[in-house]
């Protein structure tokens, strides 16, 4: 009923604040910041942030850089919100009892956590990458569960398909997209095979430069992707042909956007309008490019009468015979 947000201040760094739901209808935003995970009861006016997970900057462990950029990922399975920062000995997820959201750790097997890059949604499973460009997938009865297994079906791979560095790896109907530097890469759900999971490319040579360059659009079949070399929207996966729809958006704003050579974000609101992030606030739609030259210097040379004119006296000019 009442829209408007009024909570305390939060003076750590963020990456994302998301807005959870309890069964009781009542709202909790939960922080990740680069000191740990925050939360605050959105129905409680001037409600403080509390300090639920702590990374310290100086002791003890789990420590932090200030001012370092680790990434945060999270991701949605079965209304268990799962959250990850770049690098951690292990994960975190949400639980609630009694109206009441709490955050308890999540500390997978298998893994070299110290590699790990982020996490996502692979069905109903939990998926990690990691620097090496390696996807894992965890047993879809045990989330913790990384080993691979002919019984349960986790597993871990190195897709040939992806080209350059994976950035960021979004969950997109039973598989997933994986999002490199120079490739685009949808993975299916192959149960014929020895692997769960098939990659093929989407895009080849073409791919996105940071995580928040994806978004998903009415559903998580649907993503809106800044791309490279224009703005394209990737859409449902088609079985029969074995191919995601691709649809390119926009090319003349994609244009303009180029030209400030900043981050674009995008986003989507009521997952009905796509958004664009401009980091500089100086650049606005109108902006006009200027170019300057310094032209060499210029002798200027006066006549009068035919005369050449020392800029003081006047020189005896004839004129009509007087």
């Amino acid at each position: 009923v009442n829209t408007e947000l009024d909570v305390g201040t939060l003076s750590s760094n963020v990456q994302f604040i998301l807005s959870y739901q309890l069964t009781n209808y009542e709202t909790v935003l939960i922080a990740l910041c680069e000191d740990g995970i925050w939360m605050v009861d959105a129905n409680t006016a001037a409600a403080p942030w509390v300090h639920s997970v702590v990374f310290n900057n100086l002791t003890p462990a789990p420590y932090y850089t200030p001012g370092v950029f680790e990434m945060w990922t999270w991701c949605v399975i079965e209304n268990v919100l799962y959250m990850y920062q770049q690098g951690r000995a292990s994960a975190w997820k949400t639980s609630e009892s009694a109206g009441v959201l709490s955050i308890a750790t999540h500390t997978p097997d298998f893994l070299n956590m110290t590699g790990q890059m982020g996490i996502f949604k692979a069905g109903l499973r939990l998926g990690f990458w990691d620097s090496a460009d390696s996807v894992s997938w965890s047993s879809n009865l045990d989330l913790t569960s990384f080993t691979p297994s002919i019984e349960n079906l986790a597993g871990n791979t190195k897709f040939g398909e992806v080209v350059g560095r994976i950035v960021t790896i979004r969950q997109h109907g039973e598989g997933f997209v994986i999002y490199a530097t120079k490739s685009i890469v949808g993975v299916s759900r192959n149960d014929s095979g020895n692997m769960l999971f098939d990659g093929k490319k989407i895009f080849e040579n073409i791919g996105v430069s940071y995580s928040r360059a994806v978004t998903f659009g009415q559903s998580d079949a649907e993503h809106f992707v800044y791309a490279t070399n224009g703005i394209y929207r990737v859409g449902k996966f088609n079985a029969l042909s074995g191919k995601h729809e691709v649809e390119p958006l926009v090319p003349e704003v994609y244009d303009f956007l180029k030209e400030s050579r900043d981050a674009i974000y995008l986003d989507t609101v009521n997952s009905r309008y796509v958004f664009f992030h401009i980091l500089n606030p100086a650049y606005v739609y109108g902006l006009t490019s200027f170019t300057y030259v310094t032209p060499e210097d210029l002798n200027v040379r006066f006549l009068i009468g035919g005369h050449p004119w020392d800029g003081t006296t006047l020189p005896a000019i004839n004129l009509d015979g007087n």
